[in-house]
């Protein structure tokens, strides 16, 4: 799914209520920011995730 996708609902019913132009523009560019960051933070985790099981993999092999 494209980032812009889940925007385009999100567009309409707000320009229902008459939200200005540059607001909505503004809203949705502050939500794609808080998207990337949240994967960033998911990516991060991820990797210090793998890097914890590896190293207690190590660990269990070395103690055997």
């Amino acid at each position: 799914m494209a980032i812009d996708e889940p925007f385009a609902a999100l567009r309409a019913e707000l320009r229902k209520h008459k939200v200005e132009e540059d607001a909505l523009l503004d809203g949705i560019a502050f939500a794609k920011a808080l998207m990337v960051a949240a994967d960033d933070v998911l990516d991060l985790l991820v990797d210090e995730t793998k890097k914890a099981v590896l190293a207690r993999i190590k660990a269990e092999m070395g103690s055997t």
